[in-house]
């Protein structure tokens, strides 16, 4: 089994043992790339190849704040915190 699909399966677990269909996972940290235009470049790329190959399971960039709008979209028991400006 390739990578991608091990992946899928991974998502797919998660999606199927929750109520609704939303999964965030990070990548990397704001330091971990000196060069973090090439790995963006690369990512680019496997999302497209991903979205092109698993068209049930869409991946995309997001953000705690927008997971959060579309968690809250499907369950109204989920709330997202406002952030704090300080």
């Amino acid at each position: 089994m390739d990578k991608m699909e091990h992946l899928r399966r991974v998502v797919k677990t998660l999606v199927d043992n929750q109520d609704g269909n939303e999964v965030y996972m990070t990548y990397g940290c704001d330091f971990a790339f000196t060069q973090a235009e090439i790995n963006y470049f690369f990512l680019d790329k496997v999302i497209k190849h991903w979205n092109t190959i698993y068209p049930d399971v869409e991946l995309i960039y997001s953000n705690p704040a927008n997971f959060m709008k579309s968690v809250k979209k499907i369950n109204d028991g989920y709330t997202a915190a406002a952030p704090k400006n300080p």
